[in-house]
């Protein structure tokens, strides 16, 4: 299920009064018994307005920002709860279907720099008419001493045309080699009509890289054949890069990523031949890289990337990798146990997480879109 359907879902879900959330605090509807544990989601903040991602200020456990799909970046001290515009771009952007302000990243050098990065969509106009834009821009600001909302649109430093307003993607990390990593969706609509997810002269359905810090940055097409990587993360002890790309119409799917990797789309989704693409069985078709874990939608319609578990807390997640379902709510875990990817469901939370979040410590929250409320994952 695309973004575009997710969003109408929730309004429609709106329009007919139907609660999102039926408790405040520990979550005990979700709770399911994994390897013995019964986990829990802990309310920590509330308030958003469609939350789109969660990062933390480098270094911090406390220090939160959740940003919004319509324009606004808030700052939430964990400790007191204060919350804090700090961004506000509302004006200057656009967020219909998968459009809006997606992503968040900072450079290695924050905390002496200050350097950071927006990815949102907005629109440019020139002699032939208006078209939406995929931006990454560059700001420098000290967070923390933010007085009055920033509302300018930064440097713009990679600009993508968009030919539809889904499949955006708009994921944004800086990793570990210093550079910052993007993920473009195929362009959008349906079925890939551009064949953009295999086309090595395109930037859409592709995982990009640039230096961040490089005046004119020189793209790199770091891997191809994705359809909608929604989320992607590096696992803080390994740097393997975990991606969630979103399926069409029957398979979600888990990749780890490999550069210039071709994760198949739209010959295949997930891994299953797309529509009986022709070239599933030749040479080329069986070369492309097939995912680490996928699952049908009666468990679940639209994929949301999470994180490899690295803290102390919960020794019996340490190493898996947390990731849930927009449609359906599940969380699981994935592990590689014997050489085979196995996953386990640990909650059932039935909200529409559209993002998760990792502080210093190694703790994972996530966002329910549909009432703006934020959980961290614990026992």
């Amino acid at each position: 299920m695309s973004f575009k359907s997710r969003y109408f879902l929730f309004l429609l879900m709106l329009l007919c009064n139907l609660p999102f959330n039926l408790w405040q605090g520990t979550s005990q509807w979700g709770d399911l018994h994994a390897q013995g544990i019964t986990y829990k989601t802990h309310l920590v903040a509330q308030g958003f307005s469609q939350p789109t991602e969660i990062v933390f200020l480098p270094g911090s456990n406390t220090d939160m920002i959740v940003l919004e799909k319509t324009g606004k970046a808030k700052l939430v001290d964990l400790t007191t709860g204060r919350q804090q515009t700090i961004i506000d771009i509302s004006k200057d952007i656009v967020s219909q279907s998968e459009q809006g302000l997606l992503g968040i990243a900072f450079s290695h050098r924050y905390n002496v720099d200050k350097m950071f990065f927006l990815s949102y969509t907005t629109t440019r106009e020139d002699a032939d008419g208006k078209e939406d834009i995929s931006v990454v821009a560059k700001y420098e600001a000290d967070i923390k001493r933010i007085k009055e909302p920033i509302r300018d649109m930064g440097k713009a430093l990679f600009i993508q045309a968009q030919p539809f307003k889904n499949h955006n993607g708009g994921c944004i990390r800086v990793l570990q080699d210093g550079y910052l990593y993007l993920g473009l969706g195929d362009g959008g609509s349906g079925n890939d009509p551009f064949k953009n997810g295999q086309n090595p002269e395109t930037n859409l359905g592709k995982l990009i890289r640039f230096k961040s810090t490089d005046i004119t940055p020189v793209v790199e097409i770091y891997a191809m054949g994705l359809r909608n990587p929604w989320k992607f993360s590096a696992d803080s002890e390994t740097g393997e890069i975990y991606l969630a790309d979103v399926g069409q119409s029957r398979v979600e799917e888990v990749n780890i990523i490999q550069k210039d990797g071709n994760y198949g789309w739209n010959v295949w989704e997930g891994d299953e031949c797309f529509k009986n693409n022709t070239i599933c069985r030749t040479k080329e078709g069986k070369a492309m890289i097939q995912p680490i874990h996928t699952y049908r939608h009666n468990l679940g319609n639209s994929i949301t990337g999470g994180y490899v578990y690295r803290g102390a807390k919960i020794p019996q997640l340490y190493g898996k990798y947390i990731f849930g379902d927009f449609g359906s709510g599940r969380i699981w875990t994935l592990a590689k146990k014997a050489n085979q990817w196995k996953p386990e469901e640990i909650l059932n939370t039935k909200m529409n997480i559209s993002t998760f979040g990792q502080s210093d410590n190694g703790f994972i929250y996530f966002a329910s879109f549909g009432d703006g409320k934020v959980y961290r994952i614990g026992k």
